[in-house]
């Protein structure tokens, strides 16, 4: 309850793209993602998440948007995943969810038609496949856990439409605009000893988008890009139990992402695009935007967690929270133009000329945090 979102996920035909959100007041650049305990956040696109889930592969999620932990750095929304582990049990599951356009209804009306919504942008279908499983490797000592998905998510766009065929306001004559996400999880645990056990997740989550930034002003197959990467996450933590009053945890991990936007054909590169200022319709090439970029942006995250309760102490119980973070980020981004020019036009008429060239940026970021809690009751039953 009030988080407001910017655009709605309906039947998971929005699941191939972010969403912003925000709550209370604080901008999305304020929000947290962790996923197993690892700050994942995105600080080269910030408040946003690094990757695409797999929905099986949650024990637990949560949002929190007020009286978060001190050990969370922003005011913003936290989104909060708990990967599954296994037990002593084997157990496993498997799940396959789907949706076809002819079962979904339409809200473009004629005066939407006029207003150039065309057919809209209708699911044209959609599944989902998902599978876990786990037990012991030695029971009460060790355990192995893992699960895989793949979301196949194919739709309409206004705008984009299939070779010969002229009529926007036809489902039959957009052209079909897929993502395909693929995920692998994987989470090994030991109990040490009484008092101590240790976890090991390895988390793997790839995007591909064949035609990303297809629409009305990018109406042609060559005025898109190519779309792939992959998000990486090591992690190694453990917890130890020094006592009843005492817990404390340490996590060690490696976070990656790495993406790119490639032109449709390698000859593309030389091409320059054109752009009709009027419509801010592109042709020829991918045109001013995203092309030819590669970017990748490792992390190195390291926390150190405690939990202390003090019973009977200055007239009432005290349950502290404390600890140490530490993320080290850097990000390595390149890219080039198409023809490292524009051809500008307005009304058909050639108007000036865009000259672009080619450019790189590199930058790191260093975080370090401590912080502490005292939660004091007194007379509470």
């Amino acid at each position: 309850p009030g988080v407001l979102v910017n655009k709605q996920n309906v039947g998971g035909n929005e699941s191939g793209n972010q969403s912003g959100h925000l709550s209370r007041g604080a901008r999305f650049d304020q929000n947290t993602w962790n996923y197993d305990g690892v700050d994942i956040t995105d600080l080269a696109a910030t408040g946003a998440s690094t990757g695409y889930y797999d929905f099986g592969a949650f024990q637990e999620m949560n949002v929190a948007t007020s009286g978060q932990n001190p050990r969370l750095q922003t005011p913003g929304n936290t989104v909060s995943i708990v990967v599954k582990q296994a037990t002593n049990a084997f157990r496993g599951q498997a799940a396959v969810y789907g949706t076809y356009h002819s079962l979904q209804s339409s809200n473009i009306d004629d005066e939407l038609r006029e207003q150039g919504a065309g057919a809209g942008t209708p699911t044209k279908y959609l599944i989902l496949y998902s599978v876990d499983a786990g037990g012991p490797i030695v029971k009460d000592r060790a355990w192995i856990w893992a699960g895989f998905g793949y979301q196949d998510i194919h739709r309409g766009v206004v705008g984009f439409l299939k070779p010969g065929c002229d009529d926007p306001n036809d489902v039959a004559c957009l052209q079909d605009n897929p993502f395909r996400l693929n995920h692998l999880n994987a989470k090994v645990n030991f109990q040490l000893s009484p008092n101590n056990k240790l976890n090991f997740l390895l988390s793997r989550n790839q995007k591909q988008v064949p035609n990303r930034g297809a629409g009305v002003r990018r109406p042609t197959l060559e005025t898109t890009v190519k779309q792939s990467g992959a998000e990486y996450l090591f992690k190694l933590e453990d917890t130890h139990v020094v006592s009843t009053d005492l817990l404390l945890m340490g996590r060690l991990a490696y976070h990656d992402v790495q993406f790119g936007f490639d032109f449709q054909e390698p000859g593309l590169r030389d091409v320059q695009p054109t752009l009709e200022l009027s419509t801010f319709t592109f042709g020829r090439s991918v045109g001013y935007g995203p092309q030819g970029y590669v970017t990748e942006r490792p992390s190195l995250i390291a926390n150190f967690d405690g939990n202390y309760f003090l019973t009977g102490r200055g007239g009432g119980d005290h349950e502290m929270q404390f600890g140490f973070q530490f993320r080290k980020f850097k990000s390595d981004s390149s890219w080039v133009h198409g023809g490292d020019a524009v051809a500008v036009f307005r009304l058909g008429q050639a108007r000036e000329a865009w000259f672009l060239r080619p450019g790189n940026i590199s930058y790191d970021i260093t975080n370090a945090a401590l912080h502490f809690q005292d939660i004091f009751t007194r007379d509470r039953w």
